[in-house]
């Protein structure tokens, strides 16, 4: 069993369903961060482990990461536009600042944040 356990926040975009198959061909074990709502087509037949993470609440967010161990992060997550701005700022600044902050309070250290944003941002 591996010990590198990686969380892709956005794993069922372009981006993020090809670093899920990279990370699974270099024994990650994968945690897809996704959406209930998300189409989840593009990691069809991948063995992931699908998480729903609510941002809002960073001890959900903390409580994700040490009961999963997860030892490396890749931020994918964001939008290009929104409805409103805030609606813009939540996405792609509340949530950024959740998850790295949850990073740091977890029990044990996420050895790597990766965070990818857009041009738009």
């Amino acid at each position: 069993m591996t010990d590198k356990k990686l969380l892709i926040t956005g794993a069922n975009g372009f981006v993020g369903s090809h670093l899920a198959r990279l990370a699974l061909d270099n024994g990650y074990k994968v945690f897809a961060a996704v959406r209930k709502t998300s189409d989840l087509s593009t990691l069809e037949g991948l063995p992931v482990n699908l998480v729903y993470p609510d941002y809002r609440n960073i001890n959900s967010v903390t409580g994700l990461l040490n009961q999963e161990g997860i030892t490396h992060i890749a931020h994918l997550a964001g939008l290009t536009k929104g409805r409103t701005l805030d609606d813009y700022m939540e996405a792609n600044a509340t949530v950024t600042v959740s998850l790295a902050r949850a990073s740091l309070e977890c029990q044990r250290p996420v050895e790597k944040f990766v965070f990818v944003s857009s041009m738009a941002a």
